[in-house]
């Protein structure tokens, strides 16, 4: 009954009025309206321009129905009821299906939106969605040369979430985003590059820059996914074995501990894992495996890298934000697929060895020299270049 859930949703929605705009409008497109101002100062600090843009939340988009005429709402009903009927009577692809049910009702309200708007620059920051790619289409067709599509994947591995993307504009974060567009030049289209600092980044660059004076309070941070309290709810596998690579990581810094009986981990726990309701099972989950020999940051991550010399853990955006900002990370990755086989990233990967003396080996370099000794000058922001 998924589809005619959706549907009762939709109808049950709170109409209200939807801004109409002028003749050229550059549109900031995300999920939340909570998320408006994280993304204005984000595009405000790449452009000033982002001053005057109109936001539009995925969320609220469908209170906007009531522009709808009445044949387009007795139409999309129609479809509506007919793809519930499909979800019903079919085991495949139940869940786009629903999906597709609200995006048709969403493309219609922007279609309505964008109808007397010469020129549209369309920002899109959940370009993970399931519809994604559908929207680009459908604007497309809509407002043809009209209308500039941007697309701004997070820091983390394309093939991740973004194996397969349309776009005008891609907007990119560092070199290894490169590598994997053209090897995914079969899935992944677009017009041009930009290449763009991530989400976030202008709130804690400026800690970074100048002469660093590191005190590091530990030698090696891990930086959590929270992948375990996923696992202990029962929820859905997403395929990337994270929940149980973070497992025998967190095993392998406990015999790196054991070998190391001066040294402490610093944890950087994921925000979920702070709340009231995790935070003392999160102790107790972290105590198996490195038993007390641990501390728990209270600085959030990104404002916190000089805090350790070594960052490591499961492919999490953090990771790369570190190495983006120039400093020592090692990864840890359940896929036979990242990184790419010609990427210099491999030598910072510490499952495929002997984990100890990697580690070693990586805590013995400077930031500079470890960025330079493994080719990866490439992933640092030229903000931070040249390396301290």
């Amino acid at each position: 009954m998924l589809g005619f859930s959706e549907i009762r949703k939709i109808l049950n929605q709170n109409s209200e009025t939807i801004k109409t705009y002028g003749h050229n409008v550059t549109i900031i497109y995300d999920r939340k309206p909570s998320k408006e101002e994280t993304r204005r100062d984000y595009l405000e600090n790449l452009e000033p321009k982002f001053t005057t843009a109109k936001f539009i939340s995925k969320v609220d988009l469908i209170k906007g129905k009531s522009r709808l005429s009445a044949f387009e709402r007795f139409s999309l009903l129609s479809v509506g009821l007919l793809l519930s009927l499909m979800i019903v009577l079919t085991a495949k692809r139940r869940v786009s299906y629903a999906v597709l049910i609200k995006s048709l009702y969403e493309f219609s309200i922007l279609k309505r939106i964008f109808k007397d708007v010469a020129k549209v620059e369309f920002h899109d920051f959940v370009q993970y969605d399931i519809d994604s790619n559908l929207l680009y289409l459908f604007l497309k067709h809509l407002k043809g040369k009209d209308i500039v599509y941007f697309k701004y994947p997070s820091p983390g591995p394309l093939s991740l979430h973004n194996k397969w993307l349309l776009t005008d504009v891609l907007a990119i974060n560092h070199g290894y985003h490169n590598e994997e567009i053209d090897h995914l030049k079969a899935t992944i289209k677009y017009q041009r590059i930009e290449k763009v600092p991530p989400e976030g980044f202008f709130t804690y660059a400026n800690l970074y820059e100048g002469e660093l004076h590191i005190k590091h309070s530990t030698r090696i941070g891990f930086y959590s996914h929270a992948a375990w309290i996923r696992k202990m709810e029962g929820h859905a596998s997403d395929g990337l074995n994270i929940a149980q690579s973070e497992e025998v990581l967190l095993t392998k810094l406990g015999q790196y501990l054991e070998q190391n009986p001066n040294e402490i981990i610093t944890l950087f726990l994921h925000p979920k894992e702070k709340t009231d309701t995790y935070f003392l099972k999160a102790k107790t989950f972290y105590h198996r495996f490195l038993g007390d020999r641990f501390v728990i940051s209270e600085t959030p991550s990104t404002t916190a890298f000089d805090s350790v010399k070594l960052g490591v853990g499961v492919y999490s955006t953090i990771l790369f934000e570190r190495l983006i900002c120039g400093f020592s990370t090692c990864i840890y990755t359940p896929s036979n697929t990242f990184p790419l086989q010609h990427s210099a990233l491999n030598t910072v990967i510490i499952n495929r060895g002997d984990f100890i003396n990697q580690i070693e080996r990586f805590l013995e370099l400077s930031d500079r020299d470890f960025f330079k000794r493994y080719n990866l000058e490439y992933m640092v922001n030229p903000r931070f270049l040249p390396l301290n």
